[in-house]
């Protein structure tokens, strides 16, 4: 059986196989957080033409040394039409107003030394000083931005600075949760002394939401087979990607698998070294289709969406992901089972990680307690050994 990074690899490779990226063209302002399919090249130099720097006087370096006569004239940013200076002249120009023929520095407002309507150039001025040059930043046609970047701000920034309104991105595949189990009830509803309040599907959706994955919440299917095929066909008519967590195992009333079979999807992993709620892990495929049986436990579903269902799903809208990972010293002791990665939920403070003890897959509340992971896929890690930490939302 695979471990966890082994198969989250493993059905990536396949999917890279199979899996057909839609591409969609959107404006500036439908742009932050998609991933561009394309490779993006400036379309204009920049600076675009030569301007000062700061508010000054324009001159030729030439005359460094020497007075020369300012003439009675300003030039401003905005202004549309290049200017000559004379020989032995300066001129007073403003922030980001191009740069007259002739001048080739800017000598900032509140250094200038002018008597009689004349300044005086210092001796150590140097070329292009307040002067910017036409590409001293960028030239045209060079690339800026490749294929999987993220817009962020700083993108749109720079996408508008150079007149590009509309990009090409990866859509982004639809993504439906649900629950299985008779025994689940809303948040929002009154729990009787047998039932559970359906936590996972909240949970895996606000996981969703924190990394930027559009989701629907899709109900609570119960056990009963006939409602849970139905439940499941409607859901993939509308939807790429299909979570649910329950029904995962190999219990009586456990439909969501043996459903998703006759619904003529391919098993393309049952099962991942992985404690909590890794053998009952499930991942399906049919065509552009991609179903995740996650385990009921709510702890176990939870960890496994974001170590195993994001990195996928962020893949597949096109994004190169990472987690945030911090090297550590372990506090404590810990015995591993042979052959078998377990998770340790803890607190990381100061370089050193210590781990929560008596940790069950039902549990939530070591979640709260917890702001990193550790993977560990050895038989003991002793006090003070080496580690490296996953953050849990860069908490």
């Amino acid at each position: 059986m695979k471990n966890l990074k082994e198969s989250v690899e493993f059905i990536i490779s396949i999917l890279n196989q199979n899996f057909r990226r839609k591409i969609e063209t959107v404006n500036l302002n439908e742009a932050l957080g998609r991933i561009l399919a394309g490779e993006i090249s400036a379309k204009r130099n920049s600076p675009v033409f030569s301007n000062s720097a700061l508010d000054g006087y324009a001159f030729c370096d030439d005359y460094k040394g020497q007075v020369l006569e300012i003439l009675n004239y300003t030039i401003f940013a905005g202004d549309k039409k290049i200017r000559e200076i004379e020989e032995a002249k300066a001129i007073k120009i403003m922030t980001g107003a191009p740069m007259p023929k002739g001048a080739n520095c800017v000598i900032r407002l509140e250094d200038a030394v002018i008597k009689n309507g004349k300044i005086s150039v210092p001796c150590n001025t140097k070329k292009n000083d307040g002067n910017r040059e036409i590409g001293e930043e960028f030239f045209k046609n060079e690339r800026m931005l490749v294929r999987g970047t993220k817009i962020s701000p700083k993108e749109i920034l720079f996408l508008a600075s150079q007149g590009i309104y509309e990009i090409p991105v990866f859509c982004e595949h639809k993504t439906g949760i649900f629950s299985s189990g008779n025994e689940l009830i809303e948040p929002n509803e009154e729990a009787g002394d047998f039932e559970i309040y359906n936590a996972n599907s909240y949970g895996i959706s606000a996981i969703f939401n924190y990394f930027g994955i559009k989701n629907s919440y899709l109900g609570i299917i119960k056990d009963d087979k006939s409602a849970t095929k139905n439940a499941l066909q409607n859901a993939l008519e509308a939807h790429d990607i299909i979570i649910t967590s329950g029904g995962a195992s190999v219990g009586e009333a456990d439909f969501v698998a043996l459903c998703i079979k006759d619904l003529g999807f391919e098993s393309i992993l049952e099962g991942v070294n992985f404690k909590p709620g890794g053998k009952p892990l499930k991942c399906f495929k049919k065509d552009q289709k991609i179903v995740f049986v996650l385990p009921g436990n709510p702890l176990a579903s939870f960890i496994l969406s974001f170590l195993f269902v994001i990195p996928i799903i962020k893949f597949l809208n096109g994004e190169t992901f990472k987690f945030f990972r911090q090297k550590a010293k372990f506090q404590g002791n810990f015995k591993n089972k042979k052959n078998r990665a377990s998770l340790l939920l803890g607190m990381f403070e100061n370089g050193i990680f210590t781990p929560f003890e008596n940790i069950s897959s039902y549990m939530i509340s070591p979640l709260l307690k917890s702001n990193a992971i550790l993977i560990c896929e050895c038989e003991n890690i002793k006090n003070n050994d080496e580690c490296e930490v996953i953050r849990l939302f860069d908490k």
